[in-house]
Parts: structure tokens; C-alpha cells; sequence
């Protein structure tokens, strides 16, 4: 262990994260101060403040750090700052010129590593970190792309784990020969494929496109009927039903229960290939949105995957499965064109996540919700899904409280809409 922590202060000039802190695929949800930590971390107010100066319905996305826990891992300003997604390169270099022309945003420190590395950052990184002035304090604001940020939630996922014993000379060749490749997979060329860690002398369980793990329920019919077995809610407020319609009383009570939890993305390698799927499918940011009243007015009729964030935005997309005739629920081949709700705050935990439904009109009514998201609460990659299930779904409906603070905060009405599980 001497030798990992020798390995990692040499190279990054920062220390380890302690055993218990390690790691990011897990499926437990964020409780007690470390939740407490996520939500202020947020900075809401900041955050509107960015929304002022970029458009997230022209694909930018407005995030918090990727981790907002502050654990003193390698890298510490790349996972502690907030973040704004770009769409693509052209677009960042824009946005960065207007940040340094903005009388409203003092930059005391730039760290521009755009085509190449920066001293002090991991080999391989690609973005702009700044240090401004907002508000009588210093915030960091990180600039980068998707497939930059695809980058940075897998270097994450590798400084962080507890046992590296990877030279950091090869693992360096590594990172930086997979940011080749996100630079020319964001451009479609097809002269630098994805690079494999066995070639550069590392494990495999550390290759950027890891096989994902395979289902534990490998039928599609038996993991469906298993939900349908389970749509029953049992709780304070509802006994036996499948789906119900909550009255001003009980959408007050979920508000006021909702959950003080997180969940994390259940398989970040699985989001590898998801986003590779996506974007090679023509997949756009802007085919992802956060609501507002004058989005929601414009929308059409049919159904959205949507996650709430750690600040209480929602950000949604449109389920493309539905109208190619497959089933909402886990239908996989065609919902990775449209993305899905680990898309929507990339890398971060969410508040909770499932699908929505709108008929339109003047102006247009939510019709239902449910919280059934694989990527958070219902993944069949982990192995307790059959022995608890129903126990899960049945606390993962009071996540919803989320949903429905934020709709009031935006002013969409939320009477007569039908809850479920599934």
C-alpha cells in the first residue's frame, strides 16, 4: 500500500482517497452529511447564474462537480468543480472568449488544456479549468465536452479505486491515447479506434469499453414479468393499488417526505458503451432538455425518461421506444439512440429518475410518472433485484417528492396526474 500512495503523490501531487470513500459503481444510495454535502455543494444560485449565459436548450448542460463529496482524490479540481458540457469543441472556445469578456465573471485563474496536457492534471485531460470570482467568493468552473466528460467519469472511476498498483507511466500512455480517440470520435473519423489497456500492458478491468456485466436475469420476459408481479404499492397512502391519483393533501405529503438520498449511476462502463451507442446513432445533447413552464408548454404528446438533479432541476428526454412500438420498460435497443436517464447528469447521483407522460393542450397536462429507471433503482446487473424488489420500489415512490417540488418551483400543474412504480 506504501507503494500505491508513493505512486499516486508522485504523479498527481495529491493524496489517495481513503478505503471507505472509495470507489463509484455502487447501488447505495447517499445518506446522512455525505447527502447533506452533495445538495450544498450544488450551488443553485450559481448555477441559475450560468443558465444566463448559456442556452441548455442549445445543448449545454449545467452541472455540479462530479464529486461533490470533496474526498481528496487525485485530480481534486477536476471532480470538485462545477461544469458546463459543451456540445462540441467550436462551441467551448466560444463560450470560454465570452467568459474572459464577461465584466459579470472575474477569472483570477485559467488553466487551458484543450490540445494538450497541463502540468499538475492527469495525463490525458481535455477542458478548461477557472477559478471566478462570483459573489464575494472563488468558485471553479470546469469547461469541457461530452466525450471529455466521457473521459473524466472514467478517470475518475480508476484514481479512485484503493488498490492501484498501475505504473502510472503506462497508465498515462493510456488516458492520453483514449483522448485521441474522443477527439476523433466527436469529429466521426474512423482512422483512431478505441485503444485497449491490454496493449499498453494494464489490466483489462481498467479498459475504457469494459464489457459490461452481464444480467443477472438474462430473459427480457422474465425481468419484465418480474416488474408486472410487482406493481402492487404498499405504503402509508396507498394499499394494493397499481397506479393512483394523489390528491392536494397527499402530493403535499410526498413533498414534504421526500427522501434526503442520492443514487448513483449503477454502471458507469455500461455508460461507455451507451454513449458511444448514442452518439453514433446521431445522438445530439440537445435531444436532452431541462424543463422549464415554457419547454413543457411547447411539448408534445408522448412519453420522457427524466431524472431530478442534486440542485432540483429536472432534465428529461423523449422515449423514442415507445413510438417505434416497443414497451417503455427496459426496451433497450432503441432507447440508447435517445439516450437515457444516466445521460442527463453525467456521472452524478440524481434525487430520482423514471418516465413521464404528456398529452398536449393549451397548455399541456402531465398525465403520469413512475420511478422505473434501470441506470438508478431497478438495474438488473445487480443480484439482491428478485430477493427485495418490491420493498425497493416501494421507497423508491417517495423519491418522487423531488419531481413534484421542482414542478411547483417551475409553476407546471401537476393536478389528476396518476403515479406508479412501473
Amino acid at each position: 500500500m506504501k507503494r500505491i500512495v508513493a505512486v499516486l503523490i508522485l504523479f498527481f501531487g495529491l493524496y489517495p482517497l481513503p478505503r471507505t470513500l472509495a470507489g463509484t459503481d455502487t447501488t447505495s444510495a447517499i445518506t446522512g452529511t455525505a447527502y447533506q454535502t452533495l445538495v450544498t455543494a450544488q450551488k443553485p444560485d450559481f448555477q441559475k447564474f450560468l443558465a444566463t449565459i448559456v442556452d441548455e436548450k442549445q445543448g449545454f448542460v449545467i452541472t455540479g462537480p462530479l464529486d461533490a463529496l470533496f474526498r481528496q482524490s487525485p485530480g481534486k479540481n477536476l471532480f470538485h468543480s462545477h461544469r458546463i458540457i459543451c456540445p462540441d469543441m467550436e462551441t467551448l472556445q466560444v463560450l470560454l472568449e465570452r467568459i474572459f469578456n464577461d465584466s459579470l465573471l472575474a477569472v483570477i485563474e485559467s488553466q487551458i488544456c484543450l490540445m494538450e496536457d497541463c502540468p499538475g492534471e492527469p495525463v490525458g485531460y481535455r477542458g478548461a479549468l477557472l477559478k471566478i470570482k462570483w459573489q464575494e467568493s472563488e468558485v471553479l468552473l470546469q469547461l469541457n465536452t461530452i466525450q471529455q466528460t466521457r473521459w473524466l467519469i472514467w478517470a475518475y472511476k480508476f484514481l479512485n479505486e484503493p488498490e492501484v498498483t498501475i505504473p502510472h507511466e503506462k497508465w498515462g500512455l493510456y488516458a492520453a491515447s483514449l483522448s485521441q480517440h474522443l477527439y476523433a470520435a466527436a469529429r466521426h473519423w474512423d482512422d483512431f479506434p478505441a485503444p485497449q489497456a491490454l496493449t499498453f500492458g494494464l489490466p483489462g478491468r481498467i479498459d475504457f469499453y469494459l464489457e459490461p456485466p452481464r444480467k443477472i436475469i438474462r430473459s427480457e420476459g422474465i425481468f419484465k414479468q418480474m416488474l408486472a408481479d410487482n406493481r402492487g404499492i404498499y405504503s402509508d397512502f396507498a394499499k394494493g393499488l397499481n397506479s393512483f391519483i394523489p390528491g392536494d393533501s397527499l402530493l403535499n405529503k410526498l413533498k414534504e417526505n421526500a427522501t434526503a438520498e442520492a443514487y448513483p449511476n449503477k454502471n458507469t462502463t455500461l455508460l461507455q458503451h451507451q454513449y458511444s451507442q448514442f452518439m453514433d446513432g446521431g445522438g445530439h445533447l440537445t435531444d436532452m432538455q431541462t424543463l422549464s413552464k415554457e419547454v413543457f408548454d411547447n411539448l408534445e404528446s408522448g412519453e420522457y425518461f427524466f431524472a431530478v438533479g442534486l440542485s432540483g432541476k429536472i432534465r428529461f428526454g423523449k422515449n423514442i421506444a415507445t413510438e417505434s412500438g416497443s414497451d417503455s420498460v427496459n426496451a433497450d435497443s432503441s432507447a440508447l439512440i435517445a439516450g437515457n436517464q444516466a445521460f442527463l447528469f453525467p456521472g452524478e447521483p440524481v434525487l430520482t429518475a423514471g418516465f413521464f407522460t404528456v398529452e398536449q393542450g393549451s397548455p399541456p397536462r402531465l398525465v403520469t410518472v413512475n420511478v422505473y429507471s434501470e441506470p438508478y433503482f431497478y438495474s438488473n446487473y445487480c443480484r439482491d433485484i428478485e430477493d427485495n424488489i418490491s420493498r425497493r420500489s416501494n421507497h423508491y415512490l417517495l423519491t418522487l417528492g423531488h419531481f413534484f417540488k421542482a414542478l411547483d418551483r417551475l409553476g407546471i400543474a401537476c393536478d389528476g396526474i396518476s403515479i406508479s412504480k412501473f
